[in-house]
């Protein structure tokens, strides 16, 4: 069998790529944020390195969809 591994190079690091996704999601959710009864709230919002996976970030949400759902 032959395997082949191709690479492609980004014009940034992968600390550089966390941070940018990082943002890019808070900047999405504060978007997302309109009007009485919607938005997301940011409980807990910390690093952990005992992890199944090893090192990551641990952040607790609550999505309010207010006026995202139909009335019934």
């Amino acid at each position: 069998m032959l395997i082949k591994e191709y690479r492609i190079p980004l014009p940034l690091t992968v600390e550089e790529y966390r941070v940018a996704q990082l943002y890019m999601i808070a900047k999405k959710s504060r978007e997302e944020s309109h009007g009485q009864g919607s938005g997301v709230e940011i409980m807990v919002n910390e690093p952990y390195t005992e992890g199944p996976g090893g090192a990551g970030q641990f952040t607790h949400k609550i999505y309010h969809v207010g006026s995202h759902l139909p009335g019934i």
